[in-house]
């Protein structure tokens, strides 16, 4: 899967408390998922 990194600025995002620790975003089948590398 892709490994975009980027800064996340959104408020729809509420998986992660803190958005800071977010270092990329991968998504597979369709689906979004934040994580840290």
């Amino acid at each position: 899967h892709k490994r975009i990194q980027t800064f996340i600025t959104t408020t729809d995002i509420h998986d992660f408390k803190d958005l800071k620790s977010v270092q990329f975003i991968s998504c597979e089948g369709g689906k979004v998922q934040y994580g840290q590398p």
